[in-house]
């Protein structure tokens, strides 16, 4: 007898509240949003928690979804939207250590490659358009043949596999231009191999039993996350109908004068009020050896008795980390916060401390960081920034054997917390700083 598809499950349910429907459906694709959930905010029992609050979701809008939805890229969206609401009210002063957790939760080995495609991996899932990203889910996270996903995608078997090479080349354009040389091949098996692993063993029992409740015996946490997350998903929706609108009016005119009200006309208070900051801030103790390398990585903007400051741009930041990750360096914490512009805030690990306040420029790029990190001693930093740029922060030679140097890395981020630009769109020249 052949299994019932997602969409008949959803149906049986939300007709007849059908328990053992929804199970199948959990049991199904529990991995996938567990992993994804624990890639993003690398603590198990905050993985565990929005894995929970995706299904009570889905419990609520199983009568609602279009039959034209891949379920699996439905959840997938919906457990990294639900992560970083997360992120942005249950972790703000909590380290993050997601690398070293997955490693040691991993049912294989890690190779080499996976270490290093596995942090930016969402990241660059999320910039592929919807059917691209539905295809690599269904091929690589659930390891449907092509014929599978031709059908799932409402495509023929050979228009499947050319989606599914289109956006591993994608994808290989991306971790390339972030400095991690790869092969579509390599992806494909890297992805395939650990993207996904087992969510706890009675984790889909719970997750089933408060579901179907649509989330009456949830705990006040879980509510919280997923009210949090409904008002971003309909935030988002308005969002895109506001786009789509935009797009039939410039295409019934000429469109050229119209594109340049709306792109440059937009009042620059209105663009801060919907842009949040994310930032994280690097407390690493380097061997005397290598810090001169730190130095010459970016643009040291003053080097003072009291402390250096450069300006670092995403491709050399991601190099000093692999440098330090070689050569001995040791991470004392890596805490991180969502917050809004203009807000001081403060990122806190022990005895490790972070103040700051970012400030938006009118352009809606560049950043004015004010920054006090505290650890073994306290650093300063004044500078403007461009979206993605890294601050570094160098205490002075001493004749140690070390020195602390504090990286604080930022992103701008829309409402559903997804970068506001892509690496091949930026405003500005790679490489280069705003003026100071």
């Amino acid at each position: 007898m052949t299994e019932p598809d997602d969409h008949q499950l959803l149906t049986e349910f939300a007709r007849n509240n059908s328990e053992t429907a929804f199970a199948k459906l959990v049991q199904r694709h529990i991995n996938l949003v567990y992993s994804t959930a624990l890639r993003s905010v690398g603590n198990s029992h905050a993985a565990e928690e929005i894995t929970q609050a995706v299904f009570i979701i889905l419990a609520r809008k199983a009568d609602g979804l279009s039959r034209n939805i891949v379920l699996s890229g439905w959840l997938y969206q919906t457990a990294r939207l639900m992560a970083a609401n997360y992120l942005r009210t249950e972790i703000r002063r909590q380290q993050r250590e997601q690398e070293a957790y997955m490693q040691s939760t991993l049912n294989e080995p890690e190779s080499e490659a996976w270490r290093q495609i596995a942090p930016l991996l969402d990241d660059a899932i999320s910039r592929l358009g919807e059917k691209d990203r539905n295809a690599v889910l269904l091929r690589f996270f659930e390891s449907k043949n092509l014929s599978e996903v031709g059908a799932a995608l409402g495509a023929s078997e050979d228009a499947a596999k050319m989606r599914v090479n289109r956006a591993l080349e994608k994808l290989h354009r991306f971790f390339n231009e972030h400095g991690i040389s790869s092969t579509t091949a390599i992806l494909a098996g890297e992805i395939s191999a650990h993207s996904v692993q087992a969510a706890p063993a009675m984790l889909a029992k719970s997750v089933t039993a408060v579901a179907i409740a649509k989330g009456a015996a949830a705990s006040a946490s879980t509510l919280t996350l997923i009210k949090g997350a409904l008002k971003v998903m309909a935030w988002t929706k308005v969002k895109t109908a506001i786009l789509v609108g935009a797009a039939v009016i410039l295409a019934a005119t000429t469109g050229t004068m119209a594109m340049k009200a709306f792109k440059y006309h937009q009042p620059a208070r209105k663009l801060e009020m919907r842009t949040e900051v994310h930032m994280k801030a690097y407390f690493i103790e380097v061997p005397e050896s290598d810090a001169q390398a730190v130095l010459n990585a970016g643009t040291v903007l003053t080097t003072t008795n009291q402390n250096s400051v450069e300006i670092l741009d995403d491709d050399k930041m991601l190099q000093l980390l692999r440098l330090f990750g070689s050569n001995g360096a040791t991470s004392l914490a890596e805490p991180e916060v969502i917050t809004m512009p203009g807000r001081q805030t403060s990122m806190r690990v022990g005895d490790v401390n972070v103040d700051l306040i970012s400030t938006l420029f009118d352009d809606g790029f560049t950043l004015k960081m004010k920054i006090i990190a505290s650890a073994t001693e306290t650093l300063t930093a004044e500078a403007n920034i461009w979206d993605s740029q890294t601050i570094a922060l160098g205490s002075p030679k001493t004749g140690g054997q070390s020195r602390l140097f504090v990286l604080v890395t930022t992103r701008l981020l829309d409402p559903a917390g997804n970068p506001i630009r892509s690496t091949a769109g930026l405003p500005f020249k790679p490489g280069t700083i705003p003026p100071q």
